[in-house]
Protein backbone atom coordinates (compact mmCIF):
# COMPACT_ATOMS: atom_id res chain seq x y z
CA UNK A 1 0.00 0.00 0.00
CA UNK A 2 2.99 2.63 0.71
CA UNK A 3 4.33 1.92 -3.12
CA UNK A 4 1.07 3.12 -4.04
CA UNK A 5 0.68 5.82 -2.13
CA UNK A 6 3.44 7.16 -2.25
CA UNK A 7 4.85 6.55 -5.45
CA UNK A 8 1.44 6.84 -7.36
CA UNK A 9 1.48 3.42 -8.40
CA UNK A 10 -1.01 1.24 -9.87
CA UNK A 11 -0.73 -2.63 -8.43
CA UNK A 12 -2.81 -4.93 -9.77
CA UNK A 13 -3.55 -8.03 -7.33
CA UNK A 14 -4.34 -11.19 -8.74
CA UNK A 15 -4.45 -15.05 -6.86
CA UNK A 16 -2.25 -16.74 -8.62
CA UNK A 17 0.14 -16.93 -12.36
CA UNK A 18 -2.53 -18.38 -13.93
CA UNK A 19 -5.06 -15.28 -12.91
CA UNK A 20 -2.35 -12.83 -13.63
CA UNK A 21 -1.72 -14.94 -17.30
CA UNK A 22 -5.07 -14.36 -17.89
CA UNK A 23 -5.03 -10.61 -17.24
CA UNK A 24 -2.00 -10.05 -19.06
CA UNK A 25 -3.59 -11.71 -22.30
CA UNK A 26 -7.00 -9.79 -21.78
CA UNK A 27 -4.81 -6.43 -21.30
CA UNK A 28 -2.85 -6.95 -24.12
CA UNK A 29 -6.08 -7.82 -26.46
CA UNK A 30 -7.48 -4.66 -25.85
CA UNK A 31 -4.48 -2.76 -26.50
CA UNK A 32 -4.18 -4.75 -30.18
CA UNK A 33 -7.81 -3.77 -30.90
CA UNK A 34 -8.20 -0.64 -33.42
CA UNK A 35 -9.70 2.03 -31.95
CA UNK A 36 -13.21 2.77 -32.46
CA UNK A 37 -15.09 6.15 -31.98
CA UNK A 38 -17.47 6.45 -29.08
CA UNK A 39 -21.15 6.83 -29.46
CA UNK A 40 -22.82 8.96 -27.27
CA UNK A 41 -26.71 7.46 -28.06
CA UNK A 42 -27.22 3.99 -26.79
CA UNK A 43 -29.02 3.52 -29.85
CA UNK A 44 -29.48 4.85 -33.83
CA UNK A 45 -33.39 5.99 -34.34
CA UNK A 46 -35.76 4.78 -37.00
CA UNK A 47 -38.75 6.99 -37.33
CA UNK A 48 -38.26 10.24 -38.45
CA UNK A 49 -39.47 11.86 -34.75
CA UNK A 50 -36.90 9.40 -33.42
CA UNK A 51 -34.19 11.11 -35.49
CA UNK A 52 -35.55 14.71 -34.55
CA UNK A 53 -35.60 14.07 -30.75
CA UNK A 54 -32.00 12.18 -31.50
CA UNK A 55 -30.92 15.62 -32.89
CA UNK A 56 -32.28 17.87 -29.95
CA UNK A 57 -30.84 15.57 -27.33
CA UNK A 58 -27.10 15.80 -28.61
CA UNK A 59 -27.46 19.25 -27.08
CA UNK A 60 -26.64 20.01 -23.41
CA UNK A 61 -28.98 20.15 -21.23
CA UNK A 62 -31.43 18.65 -23.11
CA UNK A 63 -33.08 15.35 -22.19
CA UNK A 64 -36.21 13.41 -23.73
CA UNK A 65 -39.18 15.65 -22.19
CA UNK A 66 -37.24 19.07 -23.10
CA UNK A 67 -36.61 17.58 -26.89
CA UNK A 68 -40.24 16.33 -27.34
CA UNK A 69 -41.87 19.57 -25.89
CA UNK A 70 -39.59 21.60 -28.34
CA UNK A 71 -40.96 19.49 -31.06
CA UNK A 72 -44.48 20.14 -30.05
CA UNK A 73 -43.82 23.75 -29.83
CA UNK A 74 -42.15 24.35 -32.34
CA UNK A 75 -42.75 21.52 -34.96
CA UNK A 76 -39.13 21.18 -36.61
CA UNK A 77 -36.08 21.16 -36.10
CA UNK A 78 -35.18 24.44 -38.53
CA UNK A 79 -38.20 25.97 -36.67
CA UNK A 80 -36.38 25.19 -33.04
CA UNK A 81 -33.25 26.16 -34.41
CA UNK A 82 -34.56 29.59 -36.02
CA UNK A 83 -36.55 30.37 -32.53
CA UNK A 84 -35.52 33.21 -30.42
CA UNK A 85 -34.10 33.27 -26.97
CA UNK A 86 -37.13 34.30 -25.52
CA UNK A 87 -39.57 31.85 -27.43
CA UNK A 88 -36.95 29.02 -25.92
CA UNK A 89 -37.28 30.08 -22.72
CA UNK A 90 -40.50 28.33 -21.87
CA UNK A 91 -39.03 25.25 -22.01
CA UNK A 92 -35.46 25.66 -22.13
CA UNK A 93 -35.77 28.19 -19.10
CA UNK A 94 -31.69 29.79 -18.33
CA UNK A 95 -30.44 27.72 -20.76
CA UNK A 96 -32.26 28.65 -24.21
CA UNK A 97 -28.90 31.63 -24.33
CA UNK A 98 -26.38 28.68 -23.58
CA UNK A 99 -28.72 26.84 -26.21
CA UNK A 100 -28.62 30.04 -28.84
CA UNK A 101 -24.80 30.52 -28.41
CA UNK A 102 -24.13 27.16 -29.13
CA UNK A 103 -26.29 27.52 -32.39
CA UNK A 104 -24.89 30.83 -33.42
CA UNK A 105 -20.96 30.22 -32.65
Amino acid sequence: MSIISKYNTNIIFTKNALDTSKYLITLSKQQLKSKTIVSLHSRIPKTLKEQKQYILESFPNIGPKKAEALLNKFGSLSQVFNASEEDLKEILKNNSKDFKNLLDS
